[in-house]
């Protein structure tokens, strides 16, 4: 079972990652990023493949059933509900937009997603198997400077699946659960900064950050979402406070949770663009690739591109415009916790099995490899 950390900063911080190893299959990543949209959370050792929840009764040869609970931890006293929508309410909405996406009134997503029992859970526990969303996580180390919140996701993988796997600190700690695909997630808690103050008012204080759109940031993470490099998505890796909210779905976003749990229309109102990025006729790794509305030329949405350079993503039907640009600005590579090792868990610069002894098999990523944006 792996660990992985995705968080929100405020404004331009960096990404921090460290890798562990706890035992022989424990291995933990932590990263202090936002999402990327399109780009979902990927298990860089069997393919990738995509990393999501599948639940359901698999052994009478059922499929995935999309279906997520989440339960709602201490609140503390740090958001500013006076007047306006509850906490409550407004993580309820932050979810909703998730399971509603959708694209020309079509839904494009097959999820349910519905709220727990409450807990009393007061720090991230990843084997509790219980989602939770909470306040008061006293730890400072759980918040590097700029962290607004953060999303702990626990994941179970290998190849073949099935794969099972137990909740060691769950109500029944000897029951099994099966996973039928190569990478599961199984637990993901919520944590919003106790030293942040946050709001749910309509307009947000200079000084606040918003609830609810800070929690659809946190939510797309719970589901499997990576960061998208377009500012005017939900699951963009920067926020800040003050000024009227976004709290809607960009084409983006609903673009990458439907391709994760695709509803039965999603390939009717859907299609693919495909190519490759290159220099000097080698492939480019890691270059932004974004799609561009051929009439109005606004964004819609985005990749990176994979090691050879090539790329592939869905889109809503229309014309467009593509356009390759290096991975520089405010956020790289590091930003995006599903590329940032080149797909391999083992290939530099995550760890190096010359000079680790936690870190086994060959380089992936030769030093000569093309890369459009910089490790942190």
């Amino acid at each position: 079972m792996r660990w992985r950390r995705s968080s929100r900063p405020a404004g331009p911080s960096r990404v921090h990652k460290r890798w562990r190893a706890l035992g022989a299959c424990l291995f933990f990543v932590s990263t202090t990023v936002f999402l990327f949209a399109y780009t979902h959370e990927q298990d860089n050792v069997n393919g990738p493949v995509a990393t999501k929840w599948c639940s359901g009764n698999f052994n009478n040869g059922l499929p995935c059933t999309n279906t997520v609970s989440w339960s709602l931890g201490p609140t503390g006293n740090n958001v500013d509900t006076v007047g306006s929508p509850t906490v409550i309410q407004a993580l309820q909405n932050a979810f909703a937009s998730w399971q509603n996406a959708s694209l020309n009134s079509q839904p494009l997503a097959n999820l349910i997603i519905s709220q727990g029992p409450p807990s009393s859970t007061t720090a991230p526990d990843s084997q509790d198997c219980v989602n939770v969303v909470g306040f008061t996580d006293t730890n400072t180390n759980d918040f590097p400077t700029g962290t607004i919140a953060f999303t702990d996701i626990a994941t179970v993988f290998g190849s073949p699946p099935p794969l099972s796997y137990q909740c060691a600190h769950s109500s029944n700690p000897n029951a099994t659960f099966t996973c039928p695909l190569q990478s599961c997630i199984v637990d993901a808690d919520i944590e919003f900064n106790p030293k942040d103050t946050f709001s749910t008012a309509p307009t947000t204080p200079q000084n606040d950050f918003d609830l609810q759109a800070i929690a659809t940031h946190e939510a797309g993470h719970l589901l499997g979402m990576d960061h998208s490099g377009l500012a005017n998505a939900i699951m963009f890796a920067f926020g800040d406070t003050g000024g009227v909210p976004q709290r809607n779905l960009s084409v983006d976003d609903a673009i990458g949770i439907g391709s994760v749990y695709p509803s039965a229309n999603f390939a009717g109102v859907t299609g693919t663009l495909s190519g490759r990025v290159t220099l000097g006729g080698s492939g480019i790794f890691a270059s932004h690739v974004v799609v561009m509305d051929a009439t109005s030329g606004a964004a819609v949405t985005d990749t990176l591109t994979n090691m050879d350079g090539s790329y592939q993503m869905v889109v809503p039907q229309g014309q467009y415009h593509v356009i390759a640009i290096p991975l520089k600005g405010i956020y790289d590579l590091s930003d995006f916790g599903g590329w940032a090792c080149g797909y391999n868990e083992n290939a530099q610069p995550c760890c190096d099995p010359s000079t680790s002894t936690s870190c086994t098999g060959n380089l992936t990523n030769s030093v000569n490899t093309n890369f459009s944006g910089k490790f942190n």
